[in-house]
């Protein structure tokens, strides 16, 4: 690994940075607190498998990107599974 890649995992913000953030707040009251933080580690964590893969630094601000992918995620999780209907 070089240099390069190991700056930018060293600049990815914390499960508990994003999690604390503002945009993760409202999040945080839409799915609740462990889905939130279920959601940002897995975007953390795909973030590092692709820094470590050799992908491109995009230049893009990598704490509202991460935010954004995780709401994404969290919206996809939230398709799927029982509702309550009424007959």
């Amino acid at each position: 690994m070089d240099e390069s890649a190991r700056k930018r995992l060293r600049a990815l913000p914390s499960v508990d940075e994003l999690a604390g953030s503002g945009v993760a707040g409202a999040l945080v009251e839409r799915y609740g607190r462990g889905r939130v933080v279920e959601a940002i580690r897995a975007t953390v964590e795909a973030e590092r498998t692709a820094i470590m893969a050799g992908a491109e630094d995009d230049g893009a601000a990598i704490t509202g990107n991460m935010l954004r992918q995780a709401a994404a995620l969290l919206e996809a999780w939230s398709g799927f599974g029982l509702r309550r209907v009424l007959n």
